[in-house]
């Protein structure tokens, strides 16, 4: 007589294997000689052009790139000059285009803004130039007052209490990068209504 098996639990267990043998498989440190797909500093210098044809990087964003492919840091100094030449990456221009797309889309502050550029190690004066050039201070009023408002539509349906609301849209907005004196004031139009 033959035992029963489960063929669900078969094919689950099996699988299950197989993912985990695929996610060790990719965790494999970059620049080791286990990464058999190593590339050339030509092929590296293709590989960033095309993405920086894409989208606009940091020096700090391809130098992170670089490492993970397992390039030199002299090696990859050539690289980003390569790439500075050719206009593929330029500082200024990527202020401009992170200050445009974090001020409108995702309604970032000033504050945090500045802050996040600085830590991509971009220069403080093409973040001062491009924080003055797109973002206006009426703007980043009407920014505050439509995502709090925005927020405030979706947390009245959750709660009554005037503290939790309140207290929710603070953090919220200061999670956002804005004024504590900015974020009161808005507080106080939207949550009189």
């Amino acid at each position: 007589m033959e035992p029963e098996i489960d063929i669900n639990h078969a094919e689950s267990s099996s699988s299950s294997s197989c993912r985990q043998k695929r996610r060790h498989d990719t965790n494999i440190n970059p620049g080791t000689e286990a990464n058999s797909k190593k590339k050339t500093p030509d092929q590296v210098l293709l590989s960033l052009q095309r993405t920086c044809s894409r989208m606009e990087r940091a020096k700090s964003d391809i130098r992170r790139s670089l490492f993970r492919f397992g390039i030199d840091q002299k090696e990859g100094e050539k690289i980003i000059a390569k790439l500075e030449e050719d206009k593929y990456i330029d500082e200024r221009r990527y202020a401009d285009s992170f200050v445009r797309e974090k001020s409108s889309l995702q309604k970032w502050s000033k504050r945090r803004i500045f802050q996040a550029l600085i830590l991509k190690g971009i220069p403080k004066e093409y973040i001062d130039s491009a924080i003055s050039e797109n973002i206006e201070e009426s703007d980043e009023t009407e920014n505050l007052h439509s995502i709090l408002k925005k927020r405030y539509d979706k947390i009245i349906r959750t709660t009554d209490d005037a503290f939790t609301i309140r207290r929710k849209l603070f953090t919220f907005a200061a999670g956002k990068g804005y004024d504590i004196d900015e974020i009161n004031d808005q507080l106080d139009k939207i949550c009189q209504k």
